[in-house]
């Protein structure tokens, strides 16, 4: 029901088939599971709409636009964002920009592009905090002091902030137009 109204059908699919993974991961107590699976449909949905939008295209057409961009979100104090250096590097060969594979594009920066584009915000910490249990999930080396905070807090903070951590999702579909 939740991703009745994704107008993919395999990216539909996909999102179904991650979405009921975490649902068992939650049911196991697995939180590190969860949050990889809530980051594998988030990323998904960052993907599929970034294909939509042609963002290569729309970034190379505008490139002055995209080399700085301020996002209009409250309290926002940071340095703008260079989004052409994000979506494009620089060859050694033939000493040009060329397009950068999405799935070489970080999660931050695709969610950052995403939310600026439609104007949408997500919780800043939340998705944070799932990037990092995505990380831990996928790559499960040895953590060090700070990354054992970091989980022991999220871990023991996990009941309070479910509904937030899927929260993020609600405002990640509900915020991007192009998938449904």
């Amino acid at each position: 029901v939740f991703y009745q109204n994704i107008s993919d059908n395999n990216l539909k699919a996909e999102l179904i088939k991650d979405f009921k993974e975490m649902k068992i991961a939650l049911k196991n107590d697995d939180i590190i599971e969860f949050g990889r699976r809530l980051s594998l449909q988030l990323e998904n949905i960052f993907n599929f709409s970034l294909n939509s939008l042609d963002v290569h295209a729309l970034i190379s057409a505008n490139y002055q636009q995209y080399q700085s961009v301020t996002p209009n979100w409250p309290n926002y104090k940071g340095n703008p964002f260079n989004f052409y250096n994000s979506f494009f590097s620089i060859t050694k060969n033939k000493n040009q920009y060329e397009p950068v594979e999405l799935s070489r594009v970080s999660f931050n920066t695709k969610s950052i592009f995403l939310s600026i584009h439609f104007n949408y915000q997500v919780n800043a910490r939340n998705i944070k905090d799932i990037y990092f249990l995505r990380n831990k999930g996928s790559h499960r080396d040895q953590l060090s002091q700070n990354d054992q905070q970091t989980l022991n807090r999220i871990i023991s903070d996990f009941d309070k902030n479910y509904s937030f951590y899927h929260k993020v999702l609600f405002d990640v579909v509900y915020g991007i137009p192009n998938i449904r």
